[in-house]
């Protein structure tokens, strides 16, 4: 139980620095990346069985590829092969990103995840002006996760669950 609260409160502190260092200069330091994924599957493995993890894991690593294969196909469809460069309009951290998020949801956990961090974004790229065009998306969603970790705690939810969808039925 101690070692679990540690391994959150080191994931929360390497979500911050992630979002503190997107936010300002638009880079974040690549050791972040894989240590928030380290972390963020450790604490996935507290409460879940280790098949079901993979599984788990596996299903959204090919609901993002399939996800960014559309935004691929999109981006070249509608600027043309010759104009568009897919790293021009997403950048490598905010896909590390996305795969950080997906060993730490289940999957329809994860989906409901991706829209409401997008959303949550686009909020706040529109409500906090910046100079530079670029939006720190991968900062924006670390701290939403931030939030929903919080959110978790104070409400003893389990992630890779999805037994809240009948409360609402």
């Amino acid at each position: 139980m101690i070692l679990e609260y540690i391994l959150i409160s080191l994931l929360i502190i390497s979500l911050f620095v992630l979002f503190y260092q997107d936010v300002k200069s638009r880079e974040v330091s690549w050791i972040l990346f894989p240590a928030t994924f380290v972390l963020s599957g450790l604490v996935s493995s507290y409460n879940t069985a280790f098949i079901e993890l993979v599984i788990t894991w596996v299903l959204n690593l090919l609901i993002l590829g399939s996800l960014f294969l559309c935004l691929l196909l999109y981006v070249n469809v509608r600027f043309g092969r010759t104009k568009a460069n897919f790293w021009s309009y997403f950048g490598l951290g905010d896909v590390l990103f996305f795969i950080v998020l997906s060993v730490s949801f289940s999957a329809f956990n994860f989906v409901l995840m991706i829209i409401s961090s997008l959303l949550f974004s686009l909020v706040l790229s529109i409500l906090i002006p910046s100079k530079k065009k670029t939006v720190p998306l991968a900062g924006f969603q670390a701290l939403f996760l931030i939030v929903v970790i919080f959110l978790l705690r104070i409400f003893d939810f389990n992630p890779f669950n999805e037994n809240w969808i009948y409360l609402w039925l």
